[in-house]
């Protein structure tokens, strides 16, 4: 016959269980607001960084390599 756990050690076993699992999900606490909230302060962080290289560089081929950049971490950001 197997032995018998009792109540206590069990319900100790199911919460440090539950500790555990929850310290492995990446994405604890975050909601679905939160991550669109942050994607558009990336955005707008893209967009402000592009539009100072523009005023700084002018029209020249580091300002289409800095587009293409800025383009690239945002692309990047979404997969």
């Amino acid at each position: 016959m197997p032995p018998v756990r009792d109540e206590e050690s069990e319900t100790q076993r199911k919460a440090h269980a539950k500790r555990v699992r929850e310290t492995r999900r990446s994405t604890q606490g975050v909601t679905l607001e939160e991550i669109k909230v942050a994607e558009q302060l990336v955005k707008k962080k893209n967009q402000q960084q592009l539009h100072q290289a523009t005023q700084q560089l002018g029209n020249s081929e580091q300002v289409h390599c800095l587009i293409l950049l800025l383009r690239n971490s945002v692309w990047f950001c979404h997969r």
